[in-house]
C-alpha cells in the first residue's frame, strides 16, 4: 500500500452542503489534506438506531455528501458489530459511498484482519481506517504492548489507525502509545481522535513534536448542543488544524 498522506477527517456529515461549506476551506490547506465523511451504523441493514440520530447520514444520502473536488476526499464511516459478514459489510457501506467515495473507516472494536483483507482483495484502491475507540481500549485494558501486538496484525491490511482511548484526548497518554507504537515501528499512520475541539487542538503541540505526520480526526466537536453540524465550526476546525499541523510538518501537499 502507498503511503497515505496526512489529513484532516470531519465526520457527521449528512447533507450535500455540509460538503460545499468545507471546499472552501480545502482551498487553503498547505500540511494536511481534507476528508469528509458520512457515518452510517448497523441502522442502514436494518438494525435499531443509534444513540446519535443526527450524526448518521440515510443510505440514499451517503453518495451525495461526497465531492468530485480532488481537494475533499469522502470516507464512509460504518460504525457497527463486527458480524460474520463483516468483509460483505465494508463491501455494502463502499458501494453505498458511490464513484467519489475513497474508502472506509471501520469504527469496530478489533475485526478480524482478514475479513478486512478479503474487502482489500476487490478494492485495491480503496483506503481503510480502523477507528481504535473506549471499546477498543478497554479490550485491551490500555495496555500499550498488547496496543503494539495487535496493531501488528493490521500491518498491510489497514493504512491508518484512529487512536481513540477516551472521550477527551489525554496528550500524556496517547504520547506513550505512539512512541510504543513508533519504537515497535509498525508501519500504520496514526490518527488522533478523542474529543478534539477546535479550543483543544494545542493539546496536539506535545503529539505533533513525536509525530509530525500525524492526522486527525473530529465529529462531536464540530457540533452543537443539540448534535447538528455546523459547517462553519467544522470549516474553522480544518483551517485551524492545518495550521497547527503545517508548524511540525516535515513538507506541504504539493
Amino acid at each position: 500500500m502507498p503511503p497515505i498522506k496526512p489529513f484532516i477527517l470531519l465526520t457527521g456529515l449528512t447533507r450535500p452542503e455540509h460538503t460545499s461549506s468545507i471546499r472552501a476551506a480545502a482551498e487553503r490547506l498547505t500540511s494536511r489534506r481534507a476528508l469528509v465523511g458520512g457515518i452510517i451504523g448497523a441502522e442502514a441493514f436494518g438494525a435499531p438506531a443509534g444513540k446519535h440520530p443526527k450524526r448518521l447520514v440515510s443510505a440514499s444520502d451517503l453518495q451525495h455528501v461526497f465531492s468530485a473536488d480532488p481537494k475533499v476526499g469522502g470516507i464512509v464511516v460504518y460504525e457497527g458489530p463486527a458480524t460474520k459478514n463483516f468483509a460483505q459489510r465494508l463491501e455494502d457501506a463502499y458501494q453505498l459511498g458511490g464513484q467519489h467515495c475513497e474508502g472506509v473507516l471501520a469504527a469496530v472494536p478489533w475485526p478480524e484482519p482478514s475479513d478486512i483483507l478479503r474487502f482489500r482483495q476487490d478494492h485495491s484502491e480503496a483506503s481503510v481506517l480502523l477507528d481504535l475507540y473506549p471499546a477498543a481500549f478497554a479490550r485491551i485494558k490500555g495496555d500499550a504492548d498488547e496496543l503494539v501486538r495487535r496493531l501488528r496484525t493490521y500491518e498491510g491490511v489497514v493504512d491508518a489507525a484512529v487512536l481513540n482511548p477516551h472521550q477527551t484526548l489525554l496528550p500524556t497518554q496517547f504520547i506513550g502509545y505512539v512512541r510504543a507504537i513508533r519504537r515497535a515501528g509498525v508501519d500504520i499512520h496514526l490518527v488522533a481522535g478523542g474529543g478534539l475541539t477546535i479550543n483543544r487542538l494545542p493539546d496536539l503541540k506535545p503529539v505533533l513534536r513525536e509525530c509530525p505526520d500525524l492526522s486527525l480526526v473530529v465529529c462531536g466537536g464540530i457540533r452543537n448542543s443539540l448534535d447538528e453540524l455546523v459547517p462553519g465550526l467544522a470549516a474553522a476546525f480544518l483551517l485551524e488544524g492545518d495550521r497547527l499541523c503545517a508548524k511540525y510538518a516535515d513538507s506541504d501537499l504539493t
